[in-house]
């Protein structure tokens, strides 16, 4: 049995444990639930029909919990599934790797064996051609030199037989004159033609021994070669297979230790989710107590009314007590929440609609006062803005406050060739500031919509007061569908300001790609708006739209806010794309929060933190990105339809 069926196997057991936990603890939890519904059964038994609705209500609540219990055995089982899944399809495509890396290792030393073998025949070839041209060239310079000397013989023969006769004809007198000269004659031309044999064949010995000599040379000198090159491509080899083989090991040990990693922030994030559902369901257990409590207090003041009017005498109730007693006791009014009456320095006999209203007329603008320090930070800001581009103008003086709350929480140089990415920087109103008193020197900035996709272009920007001249390379590209133009684990901090509120189809792609980008144990610093804040529940109040801006652009749609976030679905997307929260915190950077709104929050036990009107998450790169499609922020998605995870995961100590 493989390590990875072991690891799986432990992981069923572990899920298994987790589940029998989590059913004992809801049914510890129920057990409680049911003995504070008992007490108040004793309070109310005059009350049953409505206490048995209320029954009804939990028992509907119950079984909603058993669903959910239900639905998180069958995720568990399906998880399970598909990491057995995925065990056989890691070891099938690791088989198929292992055989066709063997068939191309033999494939390979196939070729090489194919080429010696061709080499050494074309050698032999070559020598026995050479040896063969020099045979017929010394057979062939042999024939020549016998050819002559024959024809030469005859030659002399025949001048002989001539001079002979002519001696014979003309100098019988000296006759033996003539033969003493022609045996003179005779032993000169022997003694050159032997000259002339001994030349030859010294030279032809000197030149077949330079021939066997250099074929010597070469024959040594291809040997040799050969030699290195074999022993090379021998080292080449097993180089190659030792590399191989350490790639093979390190990749099964990241996929081991990924696995581990993405199992331990699935546990913890399912954790968390069911810590917040128990949460809840204690929640609206303690708001079904409050309203029958509300309930309680109505039907004891109609009781009261009944009373009293018994005692006076007055068996028929007048119609306007009558009135007053089905009004206290009639469902709808039951059911509906108390007109509330904010109490504290808003006063007590104003209504909320009252005293949201009076603020507002009352309340002083203080978002655009600032400190010093902040006033030295706007006037650098604006210094680099065509006070002729009205537009240009109210936008950055409309962003101030979130500028400053934004650099603020910048997260400190370690180095000084840090590097920082800032999305959504095309107009660069934020960029000077970011490396004037943030410190950062390597800074690449991003426009992020289609406009102008695939076009990188430097922009420079002038102060209108002051000497400073600044120059950013701007890259284009679709943030929510481009891979970003950026190698892994480059940058150490990744900016994104107000930029998640306008895509429109993926978010999530755009937090791995942040991921990918980042060094590991690198910081994303991501602002947007807050839909759960208190401007927001205001606005419900007042029967107006809660979003920040909801105006749609016929020109250009990816200036409309397609979707507003709250910080907890900015904590679980962040989450799920592999970082760790370190500070989710919220500002109020538009207009100050109601008062009233504040108090009625915390009349109704509802909390009043986060309700700034602007998020500001500052989170840690510290695994891969643990899951792709979040249900909270898409339907259902095909498995097939998630792309292969890319970059190397760190590994989280634990």
């Amino acid at each position: 049995m493989s390590s990875l069926s072991i690891l799986f196997r432990n992981l069923g057991q572990l899920f298994k444990q987790d589940q029998l936990q989590l059913k004992d603890s809801n049914a510890e939890k129920f057990d409680h639930a049911g003995e504070r519904l008992d007490r108040v059964e004793t309070r109310l038994d005059f009350a049953e029909p409505r206490l048995d609705a209320t029954e009804q209500r939990l028992d509907i609540a119950t079984d909603r919990a058993d669903q959910a219990a239900d639905e998180l055995i069958q995720f568990r089982e399906l998880f399970s599934q598909r990491l057995d899944g995925l065990e056989d399809r890691f070891n099938t495509r690791l088989e198929e790797y292992t055989a066709a890396l063997d068939a191309r290792i033999e494939e390979r030393f196939t070729t090489i064996e194919q080429g010696h073998e061709a080499r050494f025949t074309s050698i032999e070839i070559r020598v026995d051609v050479v040896a063969e041209n020099l045979e017929e060239k010394t057979n062939e310079f042999a024939r020549q030199v016998e050819h002559r000397l024959q024809d030469a013989e005859a030659a002399q023969v025949e001048r002989f037989q001539h001079l002979d006769a002519a001696v014979d004809e003309r100098l019988t007198n000296y006759e033996h004159a003539v033969d003493a000269r022609f045996a003179e004659y005779q032993s000169a031309i022997d003694q050159r033609i032997d000259d002339r044999l001994q030349q030859i064949e010294l030279r032809s010995d000197e030149r077949y021994a330079a021939l066997n000599e250099m074929f010597a040379t070469q024959s040594a000198t291809h040997n040799e070669r050969f030699e290195e090159h074999s022993r090379a491509l021998d080292l080449r080899i097993d180089d190659r297979l030792s590399r191989v083989e350490r790639n093979l090991d390190q990749r099964i040990g990241n996929f081991e230790k990924g696995i581990d990693q993405r199992l331990f922030t699935r546990e913890k994030f399912v954790d968390d989710r069911l810590e917040m559902s128990r949460d809840d369901i204690v929640a609206q257990t303690d708001i079904l107590l409050q309203r029958f409590d509300q309930r309680m207090d109505r039907f004891n003041r109609a009781m009261r009314l009944i009373l009293t009017a018994r005692k006076e005498g007055d068996e028929n109730l007048p119609l306007s007590l009558q009135q007053r007693v089905e009004q206290l006791t009639s469902p709808s009014n039951l059911d509906a929440s108390p007109n509330v009456q904010l109490d504290g320095a808003l006063g007590t006999n104003k209504n909320l609609g009252e005293q949201m209203m009076e603020w507002k007329q009352t309340a002083e603008e203080r978002l655009t006062q600032f400190t010093p320090d902040e006033q030295e930070i706007v006037d650098y800001l604006l210094s680099f803005v065509d006070p002729n581009e009205a537009d240009e103008v109210f936008y950055v003086k409309q962003h101030l406050r979130r500028y400053l709350a934004t650099l603020q929480r910048i997260p400190p140089v370690q180095k000084t060739t840090a590097r920082v990415l800032e999305l959504g920087a095309h107009h660069l109103h934020f960029t000077p500031a970011l490396q004037k008193y943030a410190g950062y020197k390597q800074i690449s900035c991003a426009n992020w919509s289609d406009i102008d996709a695939g076009l990188t272009e430097v922009r420079t920007i002038k102060q209108r007061q002051g000497g400073d001249v600044l120059s950013f390379e701007v890259k284009n590209f679709n943030a929510e569908r481009d891979r970003f133009p950026y190698p892994d684990n480059h940058f150490s901090l990744v900016l994104c300001g107000e930029m998640l509120e306008h895509l429109a189809h993926d978010p999530i792609h755009m937090l791995w790609e942040c991921n990918r980008v980042l060094q590991p144990d690198g910081w994303l610093l991501l602002t947007t708006p807050n839909l759960s804040c208190a401007r927001a529940l205001e606005g419900i109040l007042c029967s107006c739209q809660p979003y920040l801006f909801s105006q749609y652009n016929l020109q250009n749609s990816a200036e409309h806010h397609h979707r507003e976030y709250a910080p907890l679905e900015v904590r679980d997307a962040l989450i799920a794309a592999g970082f760790t929260i370190a500070t989710l915190e919220t500002e109020d950077v538009w207009s100050k929060s109601n008062p009233a709104i504040l108090e009625l929050l915390r009349q109704l036990k509802f909390s009043d933190e986060l309700r700034g009107d602007d998020i500001f998450a500052l989170a840690r790169k510290t695994s891969a990105p643990v899951e792709r499609y979040p249900k909270f922020l898409y339907v259902e998605v095909p498995t097939a339809s998630v792309p292969k995870l890319k970059g190397k995961p760190k590994e989280k100590k634990k």
